[in-house]
């Protein structure tokens, strides 16, 4: 009789910016295997933020991309920060296959807050786990917009799957 285990794997990305330390050097806590250039990390104002000390944002207006390697994602949820409470025209999310290839995936956002700065909390989840034999990586894109491009901002990402 054959037994199958599956071990269970997460991410919990919380955007801590790198630091310098006077023995261990340069250290870089960022979980991503790959981003573009255009990201800086915000640690101001975080009550602004709905209490978020640690975020990523686009130095200048223009599209950038953030990569995790997930083999056999399952879910994902991502915490954004924005003027308005719809991103599906400004944020991309989608899923590397075996082959490569990027293919862009359906999430739902869910307003979590709004707040006197006139900021949304949004979180973006998903279920991809009719794909998770496929999937090698999970990419977040901001694209360019008429949104300031610090107003947008990328708080906490999650990611889940299985180890096979």
């Amino acid at each position: 009789m054959p037994v199958f285990v599956e071990n269970r794997w997460r991410i919990q990305d919380e955007q801590w910016p790198p630091m310098v330390s006077d023995w261990f050097g340069f250290l870089d806590f960022s979980k991503t295997s790959e981003a573009s250039e255009g990201w800086s990390y915000a640690t101001d104002d975080p009550e602004r933020y709905f209490g978020d000390e640690n975020r990523r944002v686009r130095m200048r207006n223009t599209t950038e991309y953030l990569v995790w390697e997930t083999p056999w994602l399952e879910r994902f949820s991502v915490f954004v920060y924005a003027p308005v409470a719809e991103v599906d025209d400004v944020i991309r999310l989608s899923v590397q296959t075996k082959g490569g290839q990027w293919k862009d995936i359906a999430y739902e956002t869910l307003v979590r807050e709004y707040n006197e700065y006139g900021l949304h909390f949004l979180m973006l989840v998903g279920d991809v786990s009719e794909e998770a034999p496929s999937v090698q990586a999970f990419r977040l894109m901001l694209e360019s917009t008429q949104i300031e491009q610090a107003d947008i901002q990328i708080g906490q990402v999650n990611l889940e799957g299985v180890t096979r």
